[in-house]
């Protein structure tokens, strides 16, 4: 077994510009939520879903996130920590071990907000 590196296996160090929504991308991605927010509940009522409405929130607010995370947006960090927060309600009096585990992703998600704050601010 060989300890060398090949030339291709070596990594760049990843660099990127954090970019930041204008008011015509925030109603573009407001209304994206809105609508998959709906769907997913309508979804969820067909197959009789106790919180079909309730539960499709965190399914938009993923989904754009993810969408904003791949456009680089620094806003993705907004509705990562709306997923969070409402995972917390959803969970709120069932089990305190998933509620601890949302309150750590939504003090991250605080976090990367900061820190993609600062990298639209540089760039």
């Amino acid at each position: 077994m060989s300890n060398r590196v090949n030339e291709q296996d070596k990594e760049e160090p990843s660099h990127f510009e954090a970019k930041k929504l204008d008011w015509r991308g925030w109603l573009k991605y407001l209304a994206l939520t809105a609508l998959i927010w709906i769907g997913m509940g309508f979804a969820y009522k067909s197959i009789h879903s106790h919180r079909p409405f309730r539960d499709s929130v965190t399914d938009a607010t993923n989904g754009i996130g993810q969408l904003l995370m791949t456009g680089l947006y620094r806003e993705q960090w907004i509705f990562w920590i709306a997923t969070n927060l409402f995972s917390i309600y959803l969970w709120w009096g069932s089990n305190l071990h998933i509620q601890a585990m949302y309150w750590v992703y939504t003090l991250n998600s605080i976090v990367g907000w900061y820190q993609w704050t600062k990298a639209v601010k540089k760039a």
